[in-house]
């Protein structure tokens, strides 16, 4: 159950982190791209 827990609690961290991560690199491109 512990585990489990961890587990997911990683899979939905690591997601989040990309999800931002991806979202924060178009953010760069569109303000590199508008100077």
């Amino acid at each position: 159950m512990r585990k489990m827990s961890w587990s997911t609690t990683a899979t939905t961290f690591i997601f989040m982190n990309s999800f931002i991560y991806c979202l924060y690199f178009s953010l760069l491109a569109v303000c590199t791209s508008e100077f």
